[in-house]
């Protein structure tokens, strides 16, 4: 009598044992990549910070510029005033050519460096990192970044109209009588204080009546353009402000600002 043996129930066990081994691996594999994936949301969410966090510093610097340059711009602009005042007095034989000169080397050809830096907002752009940014906050970056082009842009249009003057009073003012008054001891003070202590009324290189108009109105043009940067910097002081005060709460940054 042949005996049969039943082998259904090791086939059975088998195929649990494998149905086992391909969920462990299932999740194994599962659990590791939620885990790569929490990683990199972590650091993605760490890099996000630092670019704010950075983006925080830029502003904190570009409104500790406006607050001194609005004092600056001010004196600039009463300085212009009084150039425009000494040009059309020139032509009527009253003005003093030393505060021509005093004018155009000091108000005119001066310079400080007014434009705001938005670095990290051109590299958040420039890199593709704009992705790392929420998108609650992305919207409020674009009108800060819209806000520093439209200042910056300004700020060209004034400097544009301060070479075209320094440009135009190249044909005006002697060079060797910026030497001379500004020269104590063999030493030139590019200060361009010296106009102010001279004995002597500098000559210019032309007396033009016409060629000082039109200098006139290059340096009132440049004027203006300085009282719409004082207006624009007074509007922009605010507006950084709060960009600061938002990017720190929702970053919860350190309020250092």
């Amino acid at each position: 009598m042949e005996v049969h043996h039943h082998a259904s129930h090791k086939e059975h066990k088998k195929i649990t044992d494998y149905l086992l081994e391909f969920f462990m691996l299932f999740l194994a594999v599962f659990l590791g990549f939620l885990a790569e994936n929490l990683r990199e949301t972590n650091v993605e969410k760490a890099r996000e910070k630092e670019y704010v966090a950075s983006m925080v510093e830029d502003l904190v610097q570009d409104s500790v510029k406006i607050h001194d340059y609005l004092p600056f711009m001010q004196r600039l602009e009463k300085g212009l005033d009084t150039l425009v005042q000494q040009c059309y007095l020139y032509n009527n034989n009253s003005a003093d050519t030393r505060l021509l000169y005093y004018g155009y080397h000091y108000y005119c050809r001066g310079w400080k460096d007014l434009k705001l830096y938005d670095k990290t907002l051109i590299q958040l752009k420039n890199s593709g990192s704009m992705r790392l940014i929420r998108p609650a906050i992305t919207d409020t970056l674009a009108k800060l970044d819209e806000g520093i082009q439209f200042y910056n842009e300004q700020l060209e249009r004034m400097l544009d109209a301060q070479k075209k003057t320094v440009d135009f009073g190249l044909n005006i003012f002697d060079y060797q009588e910026y030497e001379k008054a500004n020269t104590t001891n063999g030493k030139l003070d590019v200060h361009d204080e010296g106009f102010r202590s001279i004995g002597y009324k500098p000559l210019l290189i032309r007396h033009d009546s016409v060629m000082m108009k039109e200098f006139a109105s290059r340096v009132g043009f440049f004027r203006n353009f300085v009282l719409t940067m004082i207006e624009i910097g007074h509007n922009a002081a605010p507006g950084i402000r709060h960009y600061i005060e938002f990017l720190q709460e929702h970053y919860h940054l350190k309020m250092n600002a």
